[in-house]
């Protein structure tokens, strides 16, 4: 797994988060597209036991 640094926080609240499954990759483009301050990619409430692995793989892939 690799890590990579995130940018420093802006010093102004958060407006709008926007959380979405791992396991529904057709969604990071929409999401990423949206005004949102932060998106959230769940990787567990949100998917389903079988998925676990793929929302992984793609939530990586798509970082």
């Amino acid at each position: 797994m690799s890590f990579r640094l995130q940018p420093i926080a802006p010093a102004v609240p958060n407006r709008c988060q926007l959380f979405g499954p791992g396991s529904r990759e057709s969604l990071f483009e929409k999401m990423a597209a949206s005004a949102a301050d932060v998106i959230n990619i769940d990787l567990e409430d949100s998917v389903a036991p079988g998925d676990k692995d793929k929302a992984r793989a793609q939530t990586i892939a798509a970082t």
